[in-house]
């Protein structure tokens, strides 16, 4: 049997689209079999119709599965000497690509951080000085903030503040004696006495002048001596000196007796301060926990003696929380408020809920920088880089099963916010925060170093180095030289 030379195909030359679909459907025109050539072979044999179908099978195994994967950039046989790549550069066509462009859409960033749950650490002190009689709690009890947890002998204090109440009952006996004025401390602050005295003093002077001008005119007739009036005379001058010291003394008492029942009256508030004092004093025989948590060490037993006031009795773990550890490069995307769930060691099939509360605003080396032994590699780089990291402090909801201080784990800090992004495969060379895109221009492509930010799944953050209106090449640059020429064979833009 023999075929017509115009039925067979020209494959010296395909049609030189760059895409497979037009390479496919050339292949297909090329390789089709006329209906003729068919009923010959029936004509004729089933050998010749086994040929033909042969030849079919073998036309389509090339054109769904070789020719593809010819065309396909992430082959291996793409790059060869003999590859789809190095064809279109013989015959100088231009690159097949996909291109995009910068597109706003909201990102979901996850910052992880490994810690362990810490405490704060609580002193409970005892301050009087005493034997401990009684410890109520031992390390490992959980304590409420005012439950009793030791007790000191109280047997002096108890004398301390009896003589203190005896104190004050005499202060105010004081102050009542005061008040009467029968103090014998109080012998220049009597006012009434003193006026009794004033009066009698001017009594006597006005009776010693009435006798004076009495004997005057006798001695003017001679019935009485000089002498006499001289005498009668000292006598007035001693009654009104006696007047006069009356005078001043009721003057001075009438003042000074209110000032002395305000030295009573401070007396008895001394003593009540002191009173007072001692039932304060003896409240501290009774040492209460001061905060919620579990008794970490106790550091004192019954029967032994306090010589030292204020010595540490109980550390009490309280207040407990998560502290995560995170990179750096989460440091502007974790906020005081930003919900997180926390996975520990211990409860390995449970997330706990809570929220950050505090973040540390210095960075440090968590694995002891220069003294570490397990330097970290970034993602894009062979460079070893030792771990800079902060602390955050989360807030644990309050569950049901225990959560104590030292408990390991890690935790996921979930943010999220809209940002300009472009396809994760668009961006090639991704080390410390920046990346490689290439822009297009015309027929041509230049490379651009672009700052990244998030990643989430198949999108990418772009900061800086980027316009708005510039379009990359989204797939098809892996293959490409600095002086091939590029043709975008979709769209630009993207979506999820």
């Amino acid at each position: 049997m023999s075929i017509h030379p115009s039925a067979s195909p020209d494959v010296s030359r395909p049609d030189e689209g760059p895409g497979a679909a037009r390479a496919l459907a050339w292949w297909k025109r090329a390789l089709g079999i006329p209906r003729r050539l068919v009923r010959v072979a029936v004509r004729n044999s089933w050998f010749s119709f086994v040929m033909i179908v042969a030849a079919v099978m073998g036309a389509a195994i090339l054109v769904t599965i070789v020719l593809p994967g010819y065309t396909w950039s992430s082959s291996r046989l793409y790059t060869s000497k003999f590859g789809y790549s190095s064809l279109l550069r013989k015959l100088k066509r231009p690159f097949p690509v996909t291109a995009a462009r910068i597109a706003r859409r909201t990102l979901d960033h996850k910052a992880l951080g490994e810690g362990l749950v810490r405490s704060e650490p609580t002193v409970v002190s005892i301050v009087p000085m005493g034997t401990v009689v009684r410890v109520h709690v031992r390390q490992g009890d959980r304590v409420k903030k005012g439950q009793l947890v030791a007790e000191i002998d109280p047997t002096k204090i108890n004398i301390k503040v009896e003589s203190a109440r005896a104190a004050l009952q005499t202060a105010r006996a004081e102050l009542e004696r005061v008040k009467i004025g029968s103090a014998y401390v109080l012998t220049y602050e009597r006012p009434r006495l003193d006026q009794i005295r004033e009066e009698n003093a001017r009594k006597q002077a006005d009776l010693q002048k009435q006798l004076i001008e009495m004997n005057l005119p006798l001695l003017k007739k001679g019935y009485a001596s000089k002498a006499e009036i001289l005498l009668r005379q000292i006598d007035l001058a001693k009654s009104e000196l006696a007047q006069e010291e009356a005078k001043f003394n009721l003057t001075m008492s009438s003042r000074g007796v209110k000032e002395s029942i305000t030295i009573a009256e401070s007396a008895v508030k001394e003593a009540e301060l002191a009173l007072s004092h001692r039932l304060a004093e003896l409240k501290d025989y009774k040492v209460y926990s001061i905060a919620d948590g579990l008794v970490e060490r106790c550091l004192v037993h019954e029967g032994e003696y306090n010589q030292d006031p204020g010595k540490p009795a109980f550390l009490i773990a309280s207040d407990a929380w998560f502290e995560g550890n995170f990179d750096q490069g989460a440091y502007d995307r974790i906020r005081v408020g930003s919900e997180v769930k926390v996975r520990l060691e211990a409860y390995p099939d449970r997330f706990f809920p809570g929220k950050v509360t505090w973040i540390n605003p210095f960075v440090n080396y968590d694995l002891g920088g220069p003294e570490s032994t397990r330097p970290i590699r970034p993602m894009g780089t062979g460079a070893p880089e030792w771990p800079a990291t902060f602390a955050a402090r989360v807030r644990i909801e309050p569950q049901a099963c225990p959560i104590i201080p030292g408990m390991t784990g890690f935790c996921v800090v979930l943010s999220r916010s809209e940002v300009p992004c472009l396809p994760r495969e668009s961006v090639a060379s991704i080390t410390a925060g920046k990346g490689i895109v290439y822009a297009i221009r015309g027929d041509r492509f230049e490379p651009r170093e672009v700052t990244i930010g998030v990643v989430d799944g198949d999108w990418i953050e772009i900061r800086d180095g980027l316009g708005a209106s510039d379009e990359v090449i989204r797939d098809g640059y892996q293959v490409l030289m600095p002086d091939d020429k590029i043709r975008v064979v979709s769209d630009p833009g993207g979506g999820r």
